[in-house]
């Protein structure tokens, strides 16, 4: 062990082996130092340098190439000691934070929904099982949430490795593996897409993409290790995301009183399309990081059941009255803006729930983001809401 009383030696004094981003983020060093062997294996590095000196071998019995891999080893260890050391520092100073698991009966918790995967009597864990074994591109399937809806019994992620289909011959073919009556609501995506995304942080990504939540998986390729990105940097983005693209929706809406107050009830129902497109195009990209290319209202909905049920109930699927409101609101973008003479017509009272329903979205939507954003990074285990058991 290094004498106290003696002048540290020259090298010892030398500045950090660790670069730059490594210094600004440690647990990048403790990833790579575990991704070069198991646990075991480095057990064993670590013995063979025992062994080659404390037991008074030294080198004498060791090839060449083992000193070489003995060196690379020390070299890990030292980076992991220099990890370590700027991580306790963060440690002491109160400014690293270890998540804990708060007991169910304890005040103030928030729980995840449950969800019951039984095999018995379950055709949606048969039809991921299905299709996944029937169709080579898919590598991995993510179970989102069950849904007690007409036109949907469930939201699952599929990742994609080598696909070669488009995305719509690909549901199309995974659609068949479900039962007719109760298809399922899909999202699919490439494995390294999504495991890019992981590793930069991102809010939808990192609450499915979870070993509870897989249901169907080809081992073809590995869910990245966590990279710790800070929360507050990915909420920020998000924040960003949602504001740019939010920031609009009031002005719409202030478009579309001022055409319903000068008689102009198509051009008031344009711009409530627009409110609606852009409310909910804020809440997909700044979430997902992702929204479907259409202006087709239905589809934008149908997309944040992957994030919430609660917006898609101020349409509601079974309601013919509500239908009927969001076929007209949808023809609006079309028939309205390129100017349509004698093709859409809209009642005064179908205008004003309109006003009431888009308006209803926006407050959803708005509450639902700002959900998601403070739950990120504390509720790990929750991929879709949160039930809180405080009254």
């Amino acid at each position: 062990m290094l004498d106290r009383q003696n002048p540290q030696p020259a090298w010892m004094n030398r500045t950090f082996t660790l670069s730059l981003p490594e210094v600004q983020n440690p647990f990048q060093v403790l990833q790579d130092f575990f991704m070069q062997d198991d646990l075991y294996g480095l057990r064993e590095s670590l013995w063979e340098i025992i062994k080659s000196t404390v037991t008074g071998n030294y080198n004498r019995e060791l090839d060449r190439s083992t000193r070489g891999d003995m060196v690379f080893f020390y070299e890990r260890v030292e980076k992991l000691i220099e990890a370590t050391y700027l991580l306790n520092k963060l440690w002491k100073g109160k400014k690293l934070q270890w998540s804990t698991t708060v007991g169910p009966e304890e005040e103030g918790e928030e729980v995840c929904e449950e969800e019951s995967d039984e095999l018995e009597d379950n055709p949606v864990i048969y039809g991921i099982i299905d299709s996944g074994a029937a169709i080579p591109a898919i590598d991995k399937v993510f179970l989102v949430k069950y849904h007690s809806r007409k036109d949907y019994a469930a939201s699952l992620l599929y990742l994609t490795y080598n696909n070669e289909m488009s995305h719509v011959d690909l549901e199309r073919e995974i659609q068949k593996h479900f039962d007719g009556e109760l298809p399922v609501n899909i999202c699919i995506r490439s494995a390294g897409e999504v495991y890019n995304a992981l590793k930069e942080g991102h809010l939808f990504y990192e609450r499915v993409c979870r070993p509870e939540r897989l249901k169907y998986n080809s081992h073809r390729t590995s869910l990245p290790p966590n990279n710790y990105v800070p929360a507050e940097v990915v909420r920020q983005k998000a924040h960003d995301n949602f504001e740019k693209i939010f920031s609009v929706v009031s002005d719409f809406r202030e478009g579309a009183a001022y055409y319903r107050r000068n008689n102009k009830p198509a051009l008031a129902a344009f711009s409530l399309h627009q409110a609606a497109e852009h409310s909910l195009r804020g809440l997909l990209v700044s979430v997902m990081e992702a929204a479907p290319h259409t202006h087709n209202l239905n589809t934008l909905i149908k997309a944040t059941l992957f994030i919430t049920e609660d917006i898609a109930t101020i349409f509601r699927e079974d309601a013919a009255t509500d239908i009927a409101l969001l076929q007209l609101l949808n023809q609006s973008y079309k028939k309205s803006r390129y100017n349509f003479p004698g093709e859409y017509h809209i009642s005064d009272n179908d205008l004003n729930t309109l006003f009431e329903k888009v308006s209803a979205m926006e407050n959803v939507i708005k509450r639902t983001f700002a959900e998601i954003v403070s739950q990120f990074g504390q509720l790990l285990y929750c991929p879709y809401r949160t039930i809180s058991t405080i009254n």
